[in-house]
């Protein structure tokens, strides 16, 4: 009895955390969509690369690690995450690499699948990080979560993972009530009765 109760409670808390892991997995890829926003937590953050132009150094659709810089440390050869010039771009953040710095002190970046050079040079007010390393498996969940049957895939794991730690508690509370109810029946029965038994003696004693 008391390794099954051992047993429950680590189900019970395997279960807690790994519906805060996809929780926060599904909340990142939607806030990392459509904030268009970098949040730093100890000067660090994480990235989701959409396109190829980084290739091979960094996957199209990938997750990589960033430290913060406001420009001071980069160098030639240094891959950078800046608010692109380009009109085109609307200040996205773009993750291209420093070919050169020109007269002016400003980063002219290229992506290594790219054949040129970016049109505009990077001033280093515009440098919010700096590259460290890509995230291989995180990857795999991002790519994954970032398709309408994966995010469905997750709810239902989800879904199904509440069920399986609330399921024996939400029986064992259906249960009581059942039983309440019943006793609550069989009261009002009880009562019933002891009204007609007291009425017919009543008349009894009348007649």
């Amino acid at each position: 009895m008391k390794t099954k109760k051992i047993f429950k409670t680590i189900l019970n808390i395997s279960s807690y955390v790994l519906i805060f892991f996809l929780f926060s997995m599904l909340a990142f890829v939607i806030i990392s969509n459509f904030s268009g926003k970098i949040a730093f937590i100890g000067g660090r953050s994480l990235m989701w690369v959409k396109t190829g132009s980084m290739d091979p150094t960094i996957e199209e659709r990938s997750y990589i690690v960033v430290k913060r810089s406001d420009g001071s440390d980069i160098e030639i050869g240094d891959v950078i995450t800046f608010k692109s010039p380009d009109p085109l771009l609307k200040g996205a953040y773009n993750t291209h690499r420093v070919v050169r710095i020109d007269a002016n002190g400003n980063f002219i970046t290229r992506g290594d699948a790219n054949l040129k050079e970016d049109d505009y040079a990077v001033s280093k007010d515009r440098v919010v990080a700096k590259y460290v390393r890509n995230l291989p498996v995180l990857t795999i969940f991002g790519r994954f979560l970032s398709e309408p049957i994966g995010i469905v895939t997750i709810i239902m794991i989800m879904v199904v993972t509440c069920m399986l730690v609330y399921f024996p508690d939400a029986k064992k509370v259906l249960e009581e009530m059942k039983q309440e109810k019943i006793k609550e029946r069989e009261a009002l029965i009880e009562e019933k009765i002891q009204e007609e038994v007291k009425r017919l003696s009543e008349e009894n004693k009348k007649g």
